[in-house]
């Protein structure tokens, strides 16, 4: 702090990982990579579809811009990052959510390697009431970044990305306790201490959290509040009736237990099994409702208008709110191609989507579930040669990526709104000029490399082929 720059960076709307991380390999905003939850809904049913990953977007990440430079890059345990990009020079490890026999590591031998010597990419099953799993956690984080030093040091990627994921897990779960948090940041903040050793003369340390944390005092059921005030409607039927009575005794149960509450917070196939006899966002009337809300649990509200005739009404209304911090009005949010009110709420508040299953909208946080909560401020840190001492760092988190190629003089995709922070270099450290790319330029040799890869493997599985004519790739 004292040495470098140093301050706050304000995260993705919503802050949630998955919108994080396409953020952080693109320099794009949630705007532009459109990523705002972990998966992606029918509009027509608002029936969640299949999760969503980070490098199936339509712009280029880091990987891809090095394909296309030819610059060595390292990326290692980086959430959400399916199918796997393979640079064509350096290392990519991926992050949760995949299983220890998936292909999630590149260079092949790199991935034999790993499994050799028991390396998983998931997080272990976090309960409450473990007596180990906080030494398991942190474990973990230490063996992750001793093995990442381990490849930097092989391959010496120009730009190499780590990411440390227990403190996040371990703050869900154990916000409330002290002592438990302090041992995380504390092995955080030791491989923080090793990170500044290891930077060299002329490299560039760039320290930023995906997102803040905050206590967890209160949810709010906004979909239970939307109907409540006749804006949103259940389907009628005895199906429904009783699928409502099931979710109340479980919502009831899952709050008094804090084991259940931990259990059922995280997906699984036994919450997956649950979730076919609860009620849901597919009982909800869409043709009899006016509005209806999306979205991952974090402090804002995305509030659909299902009618446009109704968008004042529906202002009005929720302007009775005293919770609420901020109100805006966007065109549009995701696929729901309608009118959306985004409402961010006081601090302490979670804006929960679940279907309306409550009487209440407004209910306290349960002990069986989380205790902290993500939020919109972070941190960040610059330092390294060049960086200007005890500056103060008001950021976006899509300036991270732009921020390390142009102080490496590389050019920037024009799919990126992120900006480089060139005002926390010394002057004449690095150019004004900023060069952009064209992001079609990178995606179309992107997909000749995946092409020309295929079609190598294919013909090194069948025949011995001695004249190829792959020519044209070049």
């Amino acid at each position: 702090m004292i040495e470098g720059s140093f301050g706050k960076i304000t995260s993705t709307i919503p802050p949630i990982t998955i919108s994080c991380v396409a953020s952080f390999l693109t320099g794009a905003s949630s705007k532009v990579t459109r990523v705002l939850d972990f998966r992606e809904y029918d509009p027509k049913n608002l029936r969640k579809e299949e999760l969503i990953f980070a490098t199936r977007l339509p712009i280029p990440n880091i990987v891809d811009l090095s394909n296309y430079i030819g610059f060595s890059v390292g990326v290692f345990n980086v959430p959400f990052i399916s199918p796997l990009p393979k640079p064509s020079k350096g290392f990519v490890v991926a992050g949760f959510p995949l299983s220890g026999k998936s292909n999630y590591a590149w260079p092949a031998d790199l991935l034999e390697e790993l499994r050799a010597r028991k390396y998983s990419p998931e997080t272990p099953q976090i309960l409450p009431n473990s007596t180990d799993i906080i030494d398991k956690l942190l474990q973990g984080m230490k063996s992750r970044w001793e093995i990442f030093k381990e490849l930097r040091k092989r391959y010496r990627p120009l730009i190499s990305i780590a990411w440390l994921s227990e403190t996040d897990h371990i703050s869900h779960y154990f916000w409330h306790k002290e002592d438990i948090i302090l041992r995380a940041y504390q092995c955080a903040d030791r491989i923080l201490g090793d990170a500044l050793k290891q930077t060299e003369k002329g490299s560039l340390l760039i320290v930023a959290s995906d997102h803040g944390f905050m206590e967890h005092k209160s949810t709010f059921l906004i979909n239970s509040y939307l109907r409540d005030r006749d804006l949103l409607r259940l389907k009628k039927g005895p199906l429904t009736a009783f699928k409502l009575l099931l979710t109340k005794i479980g919502m009831s149960l899952r709050q008094k237990s804090t084991l259940l509450g931990a259990i059922t917070f995280r997906e699984s196939r036994f919450t997956r099994l649950i979730e076919k006899f609860l009620i849901s966002r597919e009982d909800i009337d869409i043709e009899r409702s006016i509005a209806v809300s999306l979205g991952p649990d974090t402090e804002f509200c995305f509030i659909h208008v299902l009618r446009g005739e109704e968008l004042a009404n529906l202002v009005r209304c929720l302007e009775e709110l005293s919770i609420v911090e901020d109100m805006n009005i966007a065109k549009e949010w995701g696929q729901m191609k309608t009118p959306t009110i985004v409402l961010r709420l006081k601090k302490g508040y979670i804006c929960s989507s679940l279907a309306p299953w409550s009487e209440k909208y407004l209910i306290g946080a349960s002990d069986g579930a989380i205790t902290g909560q993500h939020f919109l401020e972070g941190m960040m840190g610059l330092y390294g040669e060049g960086v200007r001492s005890g500056m103060e760092i008001h950021a976006r988190i899509e300036d991270i990526l732009p921020t390390a190629l142009h102080a490496l003089r590389l050019p920037i995709p024009d799919s990126s709104d992120g900006r480089p922070l060139v005002e926390f270099f010394e002057e004449g450290w690095i150019k004004e000029e900023i060069k952009t790319i064209s992001k079609e330029r990178i995606i179309s040799i992107s997909k000749i490399c995946k092409l020309r890869g295929r079609l190598r493997a294919e013909a090194e599985s069948k025949v011995k082929v001695t004249d190829m004519p792959i020519g044209f790739f070049t």
